[in-house]
């Protein structure tokens, strides 16, 4: 046995030196595992996805969400009465967001600006 095991004491707050942590290695080597995905998180990263779309014979990319409103949109103007259904029925939340700033305004569209941790907000995108 060497010098060191010989001299140390076990007892309480000192355990065996076999069972310590070595010296340069974690004690949680590991780490903390991560957290699993909640449907808002996955919600946000699946409608802000950039999409190719063809609009007057011009391909640009917008949001997944962007273009979700539009086919909804276009749809309610040929006169399909689910997608008017659906488009009266956002309007009071377009209503609200307009009043709440005072008007249209354009945004960058390449970035939605968030509002995180306002319940109700307008989706990530400031009317």
């Amino acid at each position: 046995m060497s010098d060191d095991t010989k001299e140390y004491a076990v007892g309480y707050g000192k355990p065996p030196k076999a069972t310590q942590f070595k010296k340069g290695r974690s004690g949680n080597p590991k780490g903390r595992p991560k957290a699993s995905k909640n449907v808002g998180s996955m919600l946000e990263e699946v409608f802000f996805r950039k999409i190719p779309i063809t609009e007057n014979g011009s391909r640009r990319e917008v949001t997944m969400l962007e273009a979700i409103l539009r086919q909804l949109v276009n749809g309610a103007v040929k006169g399909e009465m689910r997608s008017i259904d659906r488009v009266l029925k956002l309007l009071p939340t377009v209503q609200e967001a307009r009043r709440r700033v005072g008007g249209w305004r354009r945004c960058n569209r390449d970035r939605p600006r968030f509002r995180h941790g306002r319940p109700g907000s307008a989706g990530g995108y400031v009317w």
